[in-house]
Parts: structure tokens; C-alpha cells; sequence
């Protein structure tokens, strides 16, 4: 569950951050400034602004419109959302799995949206379309969205759903 909410808020983040387009007000110059911080240890996440976080999702759903395969649009809007898992993590350095999408489920949910809502699973077509996706996503509603998230799992819940009798 926690997978699907950072891919959520990941994309949201995104579109936040993408929109826009105003250069940081420069600090004062009798500011104080703030000490870096430590360099982190063996087994740590290393330390990121907030920039390189937003700059590393935008070029993972970059990076995730490469992967779109399929012949339609839930089916490239499936392996951009794994290939932009799989990028988060690796740019992130998150050594855990990354998350797993019940293709079905997904499939299931996607060929049951508007046209337009169906684009808007695909990242780079919701990098490219901030607005309308926010508004297109503000009219489906909560349901929607859980069903979604419940189309995304960690790895640990697919074994265990799998070891269940």
C-alpha cells in the first residue's frame, strides 16, 4: 500500500513541481547559510534536495515513455508505470523490489475509463498535460483511485497473497 501512495504522490509531486516554472528567489546576502548535511553511511539512503528528487522523477517519466509497449492505451500506460517504478528506484538507490502492478487488476480498471482519464495513467502524457489530468483525476473521485492503488502492490503482499490458502 505504501508503493502505490509514493507512485501516487510521486506523480502528483511531479506535476506539482513541472508546473512550474519560476526560478528560486536567491537567499539573502547576510544569510546564514546552512551547514550541508553529513555524508550519509553504508546503508543509508543517500541525502537529496528536494530539486534532484523532483528533477529524478521528471526524467523517470521521461525515461518510462521510452517503455510504452502494447496495443492500447492501458496496456502502454501499464509498462510506463512499471518502467517508471523500476526508474524511481534505481535513481532513488532504493535497494528494495520494486513495487508489482497486477497487470489484470490495472487492465481491468484503465479499459473501464474515459479515453482521456486512460491517457492520463500513461506519466508522460500526465507530465505533458498537468492540468487537465488534475481535472480529469478531480472527476472520477476517490473510488477510482483506490481501485488503482489497489492494482499496485509491494512485493510482499504478492507473496503473501500467494502463500495464502
Amino acid at each position: 500500500m505504501r508503493r502505490s501512495f509514493v507512485i501516487f504522490l510521486t506523480i502528483s509531486l511531479c506535476a506539482a513541481a513541472c508546473s512550474k516554472k519560476e526560478e528560486p528567489t536567491p537567499a539573502e546576502p547576510n544569510a546564514e547559510e546552512t551547514p550541508a548535511a553529513p555524508e550519509s553511511t553504508a546503508g543509508e539512503s543517500p541525502k537529496r534536495t528536494m530539486k534532484e528528487v523532483v528533477d529524478a522523477i521528471t526524467q523517470a517519466v521521461k525515461d518510462s515513455k521510452e517503455a510504452e509497449t502494447g496495443d492500447t492505451v492501458c496496456e502502454r500506460a501499464y509498462s510506463a508505470q512499471i518502467s517508471l517504478s523500476n526508474n524511481l528506484m534505481k535513481t532513488l538507490g532504493q535497494d528494495q523490489a520494486p513495487i508489482d502492478v497486477d497487470r489484470e487488476k490495472f487492465l481491468e480498471v484503465c479499459n473501464g475509463l474515459p479515453p482521456e482519464a486512460q491517457e492520463c495513467l500513461r506519466p508522460s502524457h500526465a507530465l505533458d498535460n498537468r492540468e487537465e489530468c488534475r481535472r480529469i483525476k478531480q472527476e472520477l473521485g476517490p473510488d477510482v483511485a483506490a481501485k488503482l492503488r489497489a492494482a499496485v502492490r509491494k512485493p510482499a503482499d504478492t507473496e503473501a497473497e500467494e502463500a495464502a490458502p
